[in-house]
């Protein structure tokens, strides 16, 4: 068996703002979807699911909007797959599939931007970039691999040279070169996806908080 310690186990720098949660659910009610979980994933489908006209939608999460894995993370709006891009192009293959992955990576990317201004969540979002570097000669072909290749498969990424290095970071030593990935950014992950639960809760869903569900 592998443990893992509890995830309210550490406090997060996301998390540590006073937040007032929902009230509980209490007595017997009837809904068309109920929505298990507060984080990203349980938000977003609540809130599409009322903006496609689903009338009566609960949302219910076992502690706070947002105080598990949605609140612990390192607040990147990013994918993945483009940083070291070049190891999911062994093959054609591979490659598509890996270019499917890195153009919905971009789609959610300009959808939660999209969501961010439309409703005026504000959560600090930036599209500053984020930056792969490399300190050998051979992470440095590898960076040229992987730019060359995201450039191809339209994602739009800037070379960075030793020098430019440098400039953006100048107390880090060896760094020789990489690129940046200029649609990536930054959020407060807590804030998005509190300030999209309000959104939808406006929309009509109903949303309860310290709700465990205890079966199904």
């Amino acid at each position: 068996m592998i443990h893992s310690v509890p995830l309210d186990s550490t406090s997060s720098v996301w998390l540590s703002e006073p937040y007032q949660p929902r009230p509980a659910l209490t007595g017997r009610h009837t809904c068309d979807v109920a929505v298990l979980g507060g984080g990203i994933v349980g938000v977003s489908t609540a809130y599409f699911l009322v903006r496609s006209g689903v009338q009566r939608v609960f949302l219910l999460d076992g502690q706070d909007i947002a105080s598990g894995a949605t609140g612990r993370n390192a607040g990147f709006l990013s994918s993945e797959i483009a940083v070291e891009y070049e190891r999911w192009c062994v093959d054609e293959q591979q490659r598509s599939l890996a270019r499917r992955i890195l153009h919905i990576g971009q789609r959610n990317r300009a959808l939660v931007r999209d969501l961010i201004a439309c409703h005026g969540i504000s959560c600090n979002q930036e599209q500053g970039g984020i930056v792969f570097g490399v300190f050998d000669a051979q992470g440095l072909e590898a960076a040229e691999r992987s730019h060359r290749a995201l450039r191809e498969d339209g994602c739009p990424a800037e070379w960075l040279s030793d020098t430019d290095m440098r400039k953006l970071y100048p107390h880090a030593q060896g760094l020789q070169g990489g690129y940046l990935l200029t649609d990536h950014g930054t959020l407060h992950p807590a804030e998005y996806v509190r300030g999209l639960a309000s959104v939808t809760e406006e929309g009509g869903a109903r949303i309860y908080e310290h709700s465990p569900v205890q079966s199904l």
